[in-house]
């Protein structure tokens, strides 16, 4: 009973040592605090619009139609006709090959389609003359077929060799290397050209 006593007693005593101490912060004011600061409002209308959407996207160009330009026959490119970079005409000229090959085998056919029109024109009156002859029988029938026969394989000669002719036209033609399009032109693959007469 003297313990509960004495904690009672403990516990009156503290209790009352914080009872003053609590009516002394009572009685105390504290300063008012300081207004706050006035704060500056931006007012917006908001306004409905389309915004156009735009993207940026990396990517690259490619031409429509493209043509690689090569040279139908061989030899020595003697001219370079135009600048790298810079538009060209369907049929320009951009390149210009020795022709000294060409002409040679031109030249080549125009003598085997004139031997060809002589061994022709021989053929034809050896023709002629045996139907003759075969009519009177101064010669055989076969020898008159046999002069109908070298005159069609003269013919045939001469048709073969006015094609070799036109084949050699042809070829001397692509001396000049032309552009088949309209266009701009790239970078060109011939470096040294002949100098030479």
């Amino acid at each position: 009973m003297h313990i509960l006593r004495r904690s009672v007693l403990l516990r009156l005593l503290v209790m009352a040592g914080f009872v003053p101490a609590l009516y002394g912060c009572e009685g105390q004011s504290d300063p008012a605090p300081p207004a706050p600061p006035v704060v500056e409002v931006t007012a917006y209308t908001v306004e409905s619009t389309q915004v156009p959407v735009i993207e940026e996207l990396n990517g690259r160009v490619v031409a429509a139609v493209t043509a690689e330009i090569r040279p139908q026959i061989g030899g020595i490119v003697r001219k370079r006709l135009f600048t790298e970079g810079s538009e060209v005409k369907a049929g320009q000229v951009l390149y210009e090959i020795d022709p000294t090959s060409a002409q040679i085998t031109v030249s080549g056919a125009q003598a085997t389609l004139a031997s060809a029109n002589v061994a022709l024109a021989s053929a034809k009156a050896k023709t002629t003359r045996y139907r003759e002859l075969v009519r009177i029988e101064a010669v055989s029938r076969e020898s008159a077929e046999e002069a109908e026969a070298a005159y069609k394989q003269a013919s045939l000669a001469v048709v073969s060799a006015e094609a070799a002719l036109k084949a050699a036209n042809i070829s001397l033609a692509y001396a000049n290397v032309t552009s088949p399009i309209d266009g701009r032109i790239g970078r060109s693959s011939v470096s040294h050209l002949y100098s030479g007469t």
